[in-house]
């Protein structure tokens, strides 16, 4: 009778307790209707125990309807997890617990709360899920839709620090700890999810939240992805080897089926590679790109795309690789692309982009490869920004018109190994800085207005191969501590009018040289001794200098040089004989200086040689006979020299030969007819000499030859 008597109590409290739900289902069901900061939260204070329980039920109900239909996240610890305050909780949990198993907006707030599932490392952090998951319940309520494609609502994100996955996951090898340390997560398994479904069971310690998804449907996503590239396809107008004609707006054609060039997918069957490199495409960058979420690799290089670079590029946080080299960009560099915190490659070079360089690049912390070269219209400074790249291994920013001081932050980039600024407008003093760089390889500062000295601490570079300064507008004097570049290939620092002082004879230390060019520059002094030490030296360019003294004989050791020129000096003493050991040598350019003596027989066996240039010095003596052998030569050259007595018949063997100039010396005797057999000659000079030709001379049979001149007594007669 007890129990019948408090029917009717019971019976109300059912009554009352389906209305209430009522009435919060509907309020939740029209969120436009105000925004989502004044949503009120549910009223559990005060309200009876049975209807508490009864709602517990029907919600943990509504719960497994939503995991059975949907990729739904479970979040069980929210409220003790999360940052927010009660009533923020409480709101984003009454929008997951009242949403349609139909709802697209739900199925876009379970994805932005599911985060970016890295599809490397397969891990997410709960709390991160919970901070994603809150934002997206309050911009749907702001903006009345929300959509796994949406933009503003993944920036929302960006915007609020919501970091898609723990900061220190980033690679696949660290899952295990990182599974230990949150201690709830959740691990993508590919088969199953091949098969539609997601099997996760992870046992979470009551601290932390449990992820778990159920995904029974790709074909929404699939769906998706195919939109975005058709969009992409639409915004090329030309297609002129037929790559895209697959890509079908046909039901049964997607993506990730096989069938569509360019385009590669994981084995979740998500697009995660675009790759249509070098194939003639015209057209644009469509925006739609930034709608392939799971993008990791990004490559439309060596095509004709212009217009601009889209900024919703910098919402595809999981690329690493980015590059549109090669094409007729326009515009400016997207500052969005700072977003891209990914990123390991990005090479925008070859374009026709303007602008600055956008300082945001600086927050690509993991960026291992940047190329902003040749960019003709691009200009401003080099951010001091990039100093924070301490990931960074190669930066070419060559070829641009960038302008200022080059960053002492850059000394901040310990694993940088190629460093390009050629071919600018820089100016200032090159920073000290740069000699932190210790794992740089290559440097290539050619080309700018700077002004004072090389930085002696460049002297710290020892892993240095390749050191480019020419033409820079350089002063002083060749620091010393150059020498400790042991493993140093090339070294040009010409064409720096200003630099004076002597060649240091540290520099004999490079064992590793092969390349060394000092022209055009003030330098004094003799030609140290100790460069015969530079065993592996190739090239020698020492010309168009104030150099004097004679050529050291040491000179002779360097077996492997191919070229040597030491014209426009001021040289002295005879040419040693020592240089005939040079076997590997094709030039020899020794002109425009103060030698004497006779020219060495010798270098009748340099049979490598292809250009001779002896002129404009005091040699004496005759030509030697064993010129004959040097049948490779191509250009030989003694003007104007103290030569005397006859030409020799053995230059008739000379079939290879191009130009030869004798003119102005003092020369006698009849021009050898054995000239005829140089078949491939097109200039002879031979002016100001005693020669005299012979009736019989079968120059005219020469059809190369372009020009003869030579002078018989003081009368000049040229024959064509």
């Amino acid at each position: 009778m007890a129990s019948l008597s408090h029917a009717p109590v019971q019976v109300f409290l059912i009554v009352y307790c389906c209305i209430a739900c009522q009435i919060v289902r509907i309020n939740s069901k029209a969120p436009s209707a105000q925004p989502a900061d004044n949503l009120s939260p549910p009223r559990f204070r005060g309200t009876p125990l049975k209807t508490y329980i009864d709602s517990a039920k029907r919600n943990q109900q509504r719960r497994q309807e939503l995991t059975s239909s949907l990729p739904f996240i479970y979040l069980r610890h929210w409220i003790s997890a999360s940052k927010f305050s009660v009533r923020q909780k409480l709101l984003c949990r009454r929008y997951f617990m009242s949403q349609s198993p139909a709802d697209p907006d739900m199925e876009g707030a379970q994805a932005l709360a599911r985060g970016r599932l890295r599809y490397q490392s397969g891990f997410l952090a709960a709390d991160k899920a919970a901070n994603c998951a809150y934002n997206a319940c309050v911009f749907k309520h702001r903006s009345g839709a929300l959509s796994f494609l949406n933009i503003p609502a993944r920036n929302l994100c960006l915007k609020r620090n919501c970091n898609f996955y723990p900061p220190d996951i980033s690679k696949p090898q660290m899952a295990q700890t990182r599974s230990q340390k949150y201690g709830a997560a959740m691990r993508l398994h590919s088969p199953a999810r091949a098969t539609g479904g997601f099997q996760a069971s992870t046992k979470v310690s009551s601290d932390r939240v449990l992820l778990s998804a159920m995904v029974s449907d790709n074909d929404r996503f699939a769906k998706a992805e195919k939109e975005a590239l058709l969009l992409f396809k639409a915004s090329i107008s030309k297609d002129p080897r037929g790559v895209l004609t697959s890509w079908s707006l046909s039901g049964s054609s997607f993506p990730c089926n096989g069938g569509w060039p360019g385009v590669g997918c994981d084995s979740a069957g998500r697009v995660v590679s675009l790759d249509l490199h070098s194939c003639n495409l015209t057209g644009y960058v469509s925006p739609s790109l930034s709608n392939l979420t799971f993008l990791v690799h990004l490559n439309l290089s060596i095509n004709s795309l212009t217009g601009r670079i889209p900024p919703q590029l910098g919402y595809l946080a999981s690329l690493t690789t980015l590059d549109f080299k090669r094409n007729s960009l326009l515009g400016t560099i997207p500052q969005e692309l700072g977003n891209c915190t990914s990123l390991l490659w990005l090479d925008l070079s070859h374009n026709l982009l303007n602008g600055t360089l956008p300082s945001s690049l600086g927050q690509l912390s993991g960026l291992y490869m940047l190329q902003l070269h040749d960019l003709p219209y691009i200009t401003g400074p080099v951010p001091r920004q990039f100093g924070n790249l301490t990931n960074l291994t190669y930066l070419y920013l060559g070829s641009n018109q960038l302008i200022g001081r080059i960053p002492a932050e850059l000394g901040n980039i310990r694993k940088l190994k190629e460093l390009y600024l050629m071919l600018n407008k820089l100016n200032g003093t090159i920073p000290s800085e740069l000699g932190q760089l210790r794992n740089l390889e290559y440097l290539s500062l050619f080309t700018n207005n700077f002004e004072g000295n090389i930085p002696a601490q460049l002297g710290n570079l020892t892993n240095l191969k390749y050191f480019w300064l020419l033409l820079s507008n350089l002063n002083g004097t060749i620091p010393p501590e150059l020498g400790k570049l042991q493993n140093l290939i090339q070294l040009d620092l010409s064409l720096n009018f200003a630099i004076s002082g002597t060649i240091p004879s540290e520099l004999g230390r490079l064992k590793n040289l092969q390349v060394l060019k000092l022209f055009q520059m003030n330098l004094t002094g003799s030609i140290p001794r100790e460069m015969g030490n530079l065993s592996s030296l190739q090239e020698l360019y020492v010309s168009s200098n104030q150099l004097s003294g004679p050529i050291p004989r040491e000179i002779g050791r360097l077996h492997k040089l191919i070229h040597l020129q030491l014209y426009f000096n001021q040289l002295s003493g005879p040419l040693p004989i020592e240089v005939n050991q040079l076997q590997n040598l094709q030039t020899l350019l020794v002109f425009t200086n103060r030698l004497s003596g006779f020219i060495p027989p010798e270098l009748g066996t340099m049979r490598s040689l292809t250009s001779l240039y002896l002129g404009d010095n005091f040699f004496t003596g005759g030509l030697p006979h064993t010129f004959g052998n040097l049948t490779n030569l191509e250009y030989f050259e003694v003007r104007p020299n103290l030569l005397r007595g006859p030409v020799p018949r053995s230059l008739g063997k000379l079939k290879s030969l191009i130009y030869i100039d004798i003119s102005k010396n003092r020369f006698s005797g009849v021009l050898p007819a054995e000239f005829a057999n140089c078949t491939t000659l097109q200039w002879f000079k031979a002016s100001n000499n005693t020669i005299f030709q012979r009736t019989n001379f079968q120059v005219f049979y020469l059809q190369n030859l372009l020009i003869v001149l030579h002078c018989s007594g003081s009368k000049p007669q040229i024959t064509l």
